[in-house]
């Protein structure tokens, strides 16, 4: 196995010439294909286009990209409301809503909340980084985290300690409407034959009718319930954002959002005990390796996924062992 450093060198890591030696491959639902991609084993004639050796011609690398998506309402809750603990309390507006039916879910939520997933989400990069290999690339890294650190704390000590800002960050009722099982599927491509480009990404959200109907559908529920009370007391209008589309199949396709919660994308080319087909001692163990798109996060089936992967090659190194014993003492 040769792997390219972040300087540009090449290492190699020679694997033992038995049964027992494999590479796992964990970068998730849109490196995994890329790096396989790279490497030679996917589709034949994107791999011919982009120069790059052909080691495996499997078209199913890069295939199969699902995703939750979202459309997101927003409301204005006046201030005179939040001021009222009779009629509201920070934080109260929070709630997940799943009609099994439509196979959608109405996550409800307050500003307030908002205000503390997003500094969070500026330390996530990090969280999932590979530390660098130079002094200079530490020492950016360290003060990048300060900084994101630095902010996570400001907006969390004035959002305890300053009423007024607290008020304007809880002025407003989110509704984050998610397509729980989506049927449209789209392709993660490599652009180049250069590691440090990004892949192209084709979510293709939306694409299916199936989909677009459900947005629509839990939408319009989603909006029945804010007019009805207790909500319709609280929450004074619909915050509107951007060009106001009077066709709603339109409007909620641009302004969609993804969830983040990509699957699948090298499903089509691993048998039942996750190794790449054609290719010995390589398994996939991620996001990517799912046959479906689960309904939650996908956290859960990731762990699931890597637990069943090293029962796997405990079981497959367990078989070697024995069959190393039997043929001893046939010996």
């Amino acid at each position: 196995v040769v792997i390219r450093m972040e300087d540009g060198s090449l290492e190699s890591i020679i694997l033992q010439n038995d049964e027992a030696s494999e590479v796992i491959v964990s970068c998730g639902a849109i490196d995994s294909p890329k790096l396989l991609q790279l490497s030679g084993i996917g589709p034949k004639d994107l791999l011919q286009k982009l120069e790059i050796p052909l080691v495996h011609d499997c078209p199913a690398v890069g295939e199969g990209l699902k995703d939750h998506v979202m459309n997101i309402l927003s409301f204005e809750i006046p201030i005179t409301t939040l001021l009222d603990p009779e009629m509201f309390s920070p934080n109260s507006i929070n709630a997940s809503l799943y009609d099994e039916s439509l196979d959608a879910q109405l996550l409800f939520t307050d500003g307030g909340s908002t205000a503390h997933y997003l500094p969070l989400s500026l330390l996530e990069p990090f969280s999932e980084k590979a530390p660098s290999l130079t002094v200079y690339g530490r020492a950016k890294d360290a003060m990048a985290y300060i900084a994101a650190c630095l902010l996570l704390y400001t907006l969390q000590t004035m959002i305890a300690y300053i009423p007024s800002y607290r008020v304007k960050l809880e002025s407003s009722l989110g509704i984050l409407i998610n397509v729980m099982k989506p049927t449209s599927v789209g392709t993660v491509m490599i652009r180049s034959n250069d590691p440090n480009d990004a892949p192209l990404i084709d979510t293709q959200y939306l694409s299916e009718e199936h989909d677009l109907d459900t947005l629509v559908k839990a939408t319009k529920i989603a909006r029945e319930i804010v007019n009805a009370e207790p909500l319709s007391d609280i929450v004074d209008k619909e915050i509107l954002f951007g060009e106001v589309d009077d066709d709603e199949r339109q409007a909620i396709k641009k302004r969609c959002s993804p969830y983040h919660h990509s699957t699948g994308t090298c499903s089509g080319c691993l048998d039942d005990q996750l190794r790449l087909k054609g290719i010995g001692r390589l398994r996939i163990a991620d996001a990517s390796s799912l046959p479906f798109h689960p309904r939650v996060p996908t956290n859960a089936s990731s762990m699931a996924v890597g637990a069943r992967c090293a029962s796997l090659i405990a079981a497959h190194l367990a078989l070697q062992q024995e069959e190393g014993t039997n043929g001893g003492k046939e010996k």
